[in-house]
C-alpha cells in the first residue's frame, strides 16, 4: 500500500500509526505531522527546528523560568532564552 499524507486544518500532514511505524524518521522532515490511530489523533510530531521555534514563541508570552520547570528544559535553554529576550 502506498503511503499517503493528507492535509488537516491547523496540523500540517497526518499519517496513520501503522504507516508511521514503517518509516518513522521520514515524518520528521515535515514541520508537523498528526499521528492517527483508527482515524483519531493520538499525537503530534514536530521537527527539532519547529519545536525550538515553538518554545521561543512560547517564552515570549510566558515566564521562561516556569516553562523550564514545567517542560523539564535545561538551565542552558533558560540562559539562552533569557539572553535572547533582552
Amino acid at each position: 500500500m502506498k503511503n499517503r499524507l493528507t492535509e488537516h486544518v491547523g496540523t500540517g500532514s497526518s499519517v496513520s500509526i501503522s504507516e508511521f511505524r514503517k518509516s518513522p524518521t521520514r515524518y520528521f522532515l515535515e514541520h508537523r505531522v498528526e499521528v492517527l490511530s483508527r482515524g483519531q489523533p493520538i499525537g503530534y510530531l514536530v521537527s527539532a527546528e519547529y519545536f525550538e521555534m515553538m518554545l521561543r514563541v512560547l517564552a515570549q508570552h510566558e515566564d521562561p523560568v516556569i516553562l523550564k520547570k514545567e517542560l523539564g528544559l535545561t538551565d542552558d535553554w533558560l540562559r539562552k532564552t533569557i539572553h535572547e529576550n533582552r
